[in-house]
């Protein structure tokens, strides 16, 4: 009970405490908080006495005293550090103050303060840092960073880790990170390379050590090669290893690889930004080289002398050209003496007769400078090469005509030796240039034989020709072309011829486009298409404002578009953008054919018919059905069907939806009429015709054999075809239409009676011949003549008994008539022909 009740009473010290109730009664005590820490976690830091090594927050009664410290570990002889080592000292800590939010004075590793509410926080600077041992393969009595190291002392070199050099093994402390470690080798040595801990690591430069624990490093150094080299003339400069180098303006010889010559002159050029005042610096042209390493010499390609006299190198005394390869020799204790040589440089140029025209030279176009020069030295041979054509900026074509040393295109020039200058000029001639071009672009012209895909530009001499020609179609399909317009530049024909000048010429070859129109209706053939403008093969030019009118076939009309063409109306106009489709839609009705009012027997010669013939009716939906009307008297209408001229009733023998059969008023006179049918519930359909007095036509039947059958009867009665033909001294009977009248009237649309004879008013004659030969179409005429028909009386010509509107003739078959088994047959009434029939005769 009485721990409880202690709990208690320092909860409720605590609330009071943050209430600020101890401001309020003096039996409280006020409290501060302190923060106290290092920036390195792990760094062990005491507070009185208590050691940490994290960051820690303190309260404390205003007015008490405490005590922090950062401790430091003695080296390991005994002595005293400024340094926190830890785990078997491969790292150490380095404090670097307390940094404090008070009004008391800092102080350095210890210190005591009075807790109050100004005192927050101290916080001790710590930074860590490894060790790196730097191991020299042996030990010097003197420090070569910093001294000129004694004669009798055969010091190799030394080594930089960042900007501190050592020249003997030691323990060298420093920060995490990135360090730079660089060797650099005595006269007489050569750096080879770094040893890194352990492992077989060899660089033979500077490279970045990535600090993060201890690490051992180790320089290597070898006996060096000493390698002299002048020039000649004396105190022209070099490149050695790509580094530009200047030769001693005097000779020097030496017999050992170290001989602090007197006349020596120190090649400050070669002293790197880190490099010891204690190292003694090689003399001009003289190179410390690892025996059998491998170096790269040359020279500048021209250089001056201090009299300003060109100089171009030659070759170097042991047989090395230009950027050789230098392999060190073996043997450390010789020098190797090197002499570079030089010849006397020549202003040289290689030119061209045009400006901005290139050549080669040794292989190369693309030389510096908007010219070619060149220093090149006496009796020095260089390659120049021209291109046969080139194109300038501008696109002209230059075409190759000569050097004017006389050389072949590609050919070798010497400098001569003690000239003051040197020049060779190419010479090029300017190319006459003609450009191909259509509109639109990528079409193929004809050029020269060739084909070419328009655009396209041709270069030749000035005065030289050029063929061309353009295709009057070029097509893009089955529904698509281009059509040829015209040239622009020249003749406005397919075929162009153009002369190469001196300036440009451009010869474009216009075309339009040019679509496929298709039509259609819809039953089929049920109108024909009119357009305006017309093209006979259907393809009509882009662009273009096309009227289209539809005409009706016989028995349909138009009801509408359909396509890519809408609407009603007829004509209609739309513009042509690509290949059209057209759809008529028509609706079928009652229609008589162009010129379908005709001799029902056969065509007569003038078309026309005659008073009271049988005539046939020819059109579309002129009736719903074929119907046969009665044969005495004949019907004036057939099932929906009728036929009017003028306001008589036409007698029907039979009507369908293509052809009907009816006999004209025998009262009608010369002259023109119209027919209209008429159908129940459909609207009418009317023809025009013309009547003649006579218009025979004679019935006859085609036989397969394509011939017109004359429809004749024997003597007998019986028919005659052509397996039983006419016998020549017998009368036949045959019959036709449209003849004219008869000697007395007759009733329309009744049977003549067998007891009277009707005969003719009108002369018949009745003309057999041989049939005229049937050519074949595209051959020539036959030349031979045929011999006039013969014209023979009928013996009858009458009205058929038994018959509407139908004649009767007969004709005897005379021995004399022309000899043949067929006849030719047609008859006159007053001088009008019928139409021709075969009759065959035995």
């Amino acid at each position: 009970m009485v721990v409880m009740k202690r709990v208690k009473q320092l909860v409720l010290l605590g609330l009071l405490v943050s209430a600020g109730a101890f401001g309020q009664n003096p039996n409280f005590q006020k409290l501060s908080s302190v923060r106290i820490g290092t920036t390195q976690d792990g760094a062990k830091f005491l507070v009185d006495g208590q050691t940490y090594t994290s960051l820690q927050n303190f309260v404390w009664p205003e007015g008490t005293r405490h005590c922090i410290q950062f401790p430091t570990t003695s080296e390991t002889d005994g002595t005293p550090s400024p340094f926190q080592y830890w785990d078997d000292r491969v790292a150490r800590y380095t404090f670097g103050g307390w940094s404090v939010t008070t009004t008391i004075p800092n102080f350095v590793f210890t210190g005591c303060f009075i807790a109050s509410p100004e005192t927050t926080e101290f916080v001790a600077g710590v930074a860590i840092e490894f060790p790196i041992y730097v191991t020299f393969p042996e030990v010097t009595p003197d420090d070569g960073c910093t001294a000129t190291p004694a004669q009798d002392i055969d010091r190799k070199g030394v080594l930089f880790i960042d900007d501190f050099c050592f020249s003997n093994t030691t323990i060298h402390w420093t920060s995490a990170g990135v360090h730079n470690i660089l060797g650099w080798s005595y006269p007489g040595w050569a750096f080879t390379g770094i040893t890194v801990g352990n492992l077989p690591f060899l660089t033979k430069y500077a490279f970045p050590l990535k600090l993060e624990s201890k690490v051992q490093i180790g320089p290597l150094f070898e006996k060096a090669k000493r390698m002299h080299i002048t020039s000649n003339p004396l105190g022209l400069q070099v490149l050695v290893d790509r580094s530009l180098v200047t030769t001693p303006p005097y000779y020097k010889w030496y017999l050992e690889p170290i001989n602090y010559d007197p006349n020596c002159s120190p090649d400050y050029s070669r002293i790197g930004p880190n490099s010891p005042l204690s190292v003694p610096l090689l003399c001009v042209g003289d190179f410390d080289f690892l025996p059998g390493s491998t170096h790269q010499l040359g020279a500048p390609e021209y250089q001056t002398d201090r009299d300003a006299r060109f100089w171009v190198f030659d070759h170097f005394s042991n047989g090395l050209g230009q950027n050789s390869t230098y392999i060190t020799p073996g043997d450390p204790l010789q020098v190797d003496n090197i002499e570079a040589f030089f010849v006397p440089g020549v202003q040289s140029a290689i030119n061209t007769n045009i400006n901005g025209l290139q050549v080669e030279v040794d292989g190369r176009t693309n030389w510096p400078g908007p010219t070619y020069g060149f220093i090149w030295g006496e009796g020095h041979t260089h390659t120049i090469k021209a291109p046969l054509t080139q194109t300038d900026s501008k696109g002209r074509v230059y075409r190759f005509t000569g050097w004017s040393d006389g050389g072949d295109v590609q050919h070798t020039v010497t400098i001569p030796v003690g000239a003051q200058a040197f020049t060779v000029t190419a010479n090029f001639e300017l190319l006459g240039q003609v450009k191909v071009t259509s509109t639109p672009s990528g079409l193929t012209v004809l050029v020269n034989g060739a084909d070419c895909i328009t655009p396209c530009s041709y270069d030749q001499a000035v005065g030289s020709t050029l063929s061309i020609s353009a295709e009057k179609t070029i097509s893009l399909g089955e529904t698509s072309r281009y059509e040829f317009v015209s040239w622009t530049g020249g003749p406005n024909t397919l075929a162009q011829q153009a002369t190469f000048t001196a300036n440009v010429q451009t010869l474009n070859v216009e075309y339009h486009g040019a679509h496929l129109i298709t039509t259609a209706s819809d039953p089929d053939n049920g109108a024909k298409f009119r357009f305006s403008p017309e093209f006979p093969d259907g393809f009509y030019p882009e662009g273009i404002d096309l009227q289209v009118s539809v005409v009706p076939n016989t028995g349909f009309k138009f009801l509408g578009w359909g396509g890519e063409v809408t609407g009603t109306s007829s004509p209609a106009r739309f513009k042509v953008t690509g290949p059209t489709s057209l759809i008529a839609y028509m609706e079928k009705v009652p229609g008589i054919a162009p010129a379908g009012i005709r001799n029902a027997a056969g065509d007569t010669p003038d078309d026309t018919v005659s008073p009271g013939s049988i005539i046939s009716v020819y059109g579309e939906q002129l009736a719903e059905t074929l119907e046969i009307g009665p044969y005495n008297p004949l019907a004036q209408a057939i099932g929906r069907t009728y036929l009017t001229v003028g306001d008589s009733l036409l007698p029907l023998i039979f009507v369908s939806p293509e052809q009907i059969n009816a006999q004209l008023p025998s009262g009608l006179s010369d002259g023109e009429y119209t027919l209209t049918v008429h159908q129940i519930g459909k609207p009418d359909s009317s023809g025009k015709f013309k009547v003649r007095r006579n218009s025979p036509g004679v019935y006859y039947n085609v036989t397969e054999d394509g011939m017109s059958l004359v429809a004749a009867l024997h003597e007998d009665g019986s028919a005659i075809t052509q397996q039983s033909p006419a016998r020549r001294g017998e009368t036949v009977s045959f019959f036709g239409t449209g003849f004219g009248p008869y000697d007395r009237p007759v009733i329309d649309g009744f049977i003549l009676p067998d007891t009277q004879v009707y005969r003719l008013t009108d002369s018949v004659k009745v003309l057999a011949g041989l049939p005229t030969p049937q050519v074949p179409a595209g051959a020539a005429a036959a030349e031979a003549t045929l011999p006039p028909p013969v014209v023979r009386d009928p013996v009858f010509a009458g009205g058929a008994a038994g018959m509407v509107g139908t004649s009767m003739v007969k004709v005897k078959i005379d021995p004399d008539l022309p000899t043949g088994n067929v006849l030719e047959l047609f008859v006159t009434v007053n001088g009008t022909q019928s139409n021709r029939v075969q009759l065959p005769v035995r």
